[in-house]
């Protein structure tokens, strides 16, 4: 008899390099019902946490939020990011797991990563930007306000700490800036990537080693050429190894105002809040809405597929019957006997 292996699934939709205990991971998931912009913008999100998180988490419309509670406990997720609409406007929420805080924000405006794109002259994509986590750069938050200061740790514990003597130059890819507008009491998130490039000291050399051709006709020499600028100087660019640092915007471009914290997930008392509490309500009873009507959706189809493949079913037993009984039938046409004179 042939051996059969023993299969192993093999988990896909986080990175095996985990790192330590301490390392966060986290989920990017939808909440409800929500267009396709925002639908992007959960998939631009969870490249901007990569690597550790879930790149290719599925949700259902049956799933309710304590479902990914219970994945996450096993997997040791530490950091929820959820995306859902509301008649007002569109939220995210970031939730600490298990015990919480949870914050709450407004989406402001957002541009996604194919809008960046789509209007740079020289557009960097690079996979490799995306196997390290980002270094986090927080800007403008002042630690005299409690709520800044809970900000300020949740953005930091969101990626694994740096620690100076042993970080790898190779591994700064990417920069997530998290920059706080006193103008109008939001919170810009903006992702670059960091880019190197020889350290050239003048506009001819820098031709040069992008293969420009030059008309050298009216020189009388190389020196001349590249006068201004000493050959021992250039040699020291490139010994050395000196290079300018960059910058190039990813996207996606987020602008979010904190409108409540709470003590626990998704419950607890309020540490802060911007808004009434009947509108947090109200969005609240939106987002349950459009939770018990996709359900309800989801229901009707699977229903209506049952249905359907019973009817279906019947249909196929009742003309199997039928079938049936003109073969019963046939063989007595056989024995009719031909009229005699």
């Amino acid at each position: 008899m042939p051996s059969h292996k023993r299969r192993h699934k093999h988990r896909t939709h986080i990175t095996d390099d985990v790192g330590d205990e301490s390392t966060p991971l986290s989920f990017v998931f939808k909440r409800g019902i929500i267009g396709p912009n925002l639908t992007k913008l959960v998939s631009d999100l969870r490249d901007l946490m990569k690597p550790y998180t879930a790149s290719e988490l599925k949700e259902r419309p049956s799933n309710k939020l304590k479902d990914f509670v219970h994945v996450a406990a096993p997997l040791g997720v530490t950091h929820f990011l959820i995306v859902s609409s509301g008649e007002q406007h569109s939220r995210l929420r970031i939730a600490r797991v298990p015990q919480g805080p949870t914050f709450h924000f407004n989406i402001e405006q957002y541009s996604l990563m194919e809008d960046i794109r789509r209007v740079q002259k020289n557009p960097h994509a690079t996979s490799s930007d995306y196997q390290h986590p980002p270094l986090v750069v927080l800007n403008n938050f002042d630690q005299s306000r409690p709520e800044h200061a809970l900000m300020t740790t949740l953005f930091q514990k969101m990626f694994p700490a740096v620690v100076l003597d042993r970080i790898e130059l190779d591994h700064c890819k990417r920069v997530m800036l998290v920059n706080y507008c006193a103008d109008d009491d939001t919170v810009h998130i903006r992702q670059y990537a960091i880019t190197l490039k020889p350290q050239l000291t003048s506009g001819t050399i820098e031709s040069l080693s992008k293969g420009k051709m030059m008309d050298l006709s009216k020189f009388d020499s190389i020196e001349d050429a590249v006068k201004g600028t000493k050959a021992s100087q250039s040699e020291h660019s490139f010994t050395k190894g000196k290079s300018s640092v960059g910058l190039v915007e990813l996207g996606p471009r987020l602008d979010i105002r904190l409108g409540k914290i709470e003590a626990g997930f998704h419950e607890g008392h309020v540490l802060y809040a911007l808004r009434d509490q009947a509108d947090d309500d109200e969005d609240e009873e939106v987002e349950v809405e459009q939770e018990k009507k996709s359900k309800k959706e989801h229901k009707d189809k699977k229903e209506k597929k049952e249905k359907r493949a019973k009817g279906d079913k019947k249909e196929r037993k009742h003309e199997k019957k039928e079938h049936g009984a003109v073969k019963r039938k046939a063989p007595g046409v056989g024995v009719l006997k031909r009229p005699t004179d």
